[in-house]
């Protein structure tokens, strides 16, 4: 990564405005809960990255997927019923499994049991990874659909540095995780050879080293405000930059800056 002082390490907030004082790093500013969820705490230190332009860990990452769909509850709960989240250290544990293990049927023994929802009610899955020290986000639109022939679902790479990482492991892996998970809740043997269909989505890409978090919750967020429509243009490979509301991304870190705040506040205020 670039040292502090080099100009690509600026953040794409535009946003010099806030004053607030970072927070103790090892305070708890507050409890954060999403319905099917398990609580996630968030920390001084996790602010003070958001404050301090650098890069996303898996905290804030899991927090603001979680806060959007929290969000989409409030306004459709149907909707977002369509939705479920992976945590960022899901793939990372896939990942570790898969390359430690010869024997590929291991992998699945290993990793069914972080799988606790039944995964093809869903429609939209969203698998956030961080390799080389860089965040990209997969999404696996209808995964029932895989037991289609030909299979009738789609995965779906969003990078915001374009082509300076390969996706196809992770595609791979996640493909065959989902042909296990067929295999093993619904008895229907699909063979790892299929093929299933695969893009790498059109996105704004980031114009610096450490914003990469914060393009993917972005995209989340923007599927979630407008899915019926990008669905269908991920799936025909027709998507735009201007489809992902790009105009609101200088200032996305600190409206996610903002959120905290307001949550922080709130739950101090239920605390007392």
């Amino acid at each position: 990564m670039s040292s502090r002082n080099s100009p690509e390490r600026e953040s794409i907030s535009d946003d010099s405005t806030d004053q607030s004082p970072f927070r103790d790093p090892d305070s708890e500013l507050f409890s954060y809960r999403c319905a099917g969820y398990s609580p996630i705490q968030i920390m001084g230190s996790d602010y003070n990255r958001l404050k301090d332009d650098d890069e996303l860990n898996d905290n804030l990452i899991v927090f603001y997927m979680r806060y959007c769909l929290e969000k989409l509850r409030q306004n459709n709960e149907n909707d977002a019923k369509r939705y479920y989240l992976f945590d960022s250290f899901f793939y990372q544990k896939l990942s570790d499994v898969n390359s430690r293990n010869r024997n590929k049927d291991k992998v699945y023994e290993t990793m069914s049991r972080w799988i606790k929802v039944d995964l093809l009610e869903f429609r939209y899955i969203f698998v956030p990874v961080c390799e080389d020290q860089h965040w990209y986000l997969v999404q696996i639109i209808n995964p029932a659909g895989i037991i289609s022939n030909p299979p009738d679902c789609h995965i779906a790479v969003y990078d915001s540095i374009a082509t300076k990482f390969k996706h196809s492991s992770a595609v791979r892996i996640l493909k065959n995780l989902l042909i296990d998970y067929v295999k093993d809740v619904k008895g229907k043997t699909i063979s790892k050879s299929v093929k299933i269909p695969h893009s790498i989505v059109k996105t704004p890409k980031q114009l610096n080293t450490v914003d990469c978090g914060v393009y993917i919750l972005h995209f989340i967020e923007t599927f979630m405000e407008n899915s019926s429509v990008l669905e269908e243009k991920i799936i025909d490979k027709e998507t735009e930059d201007d489809n992902w509301n790009p105009n609101s991304l200088p200032t996305k870190r600190q409206t996610i800056l903002e959120i905290i705040k307001d949550i922080e506040t709130e739950y101090q205020t239920q605390s007392c």
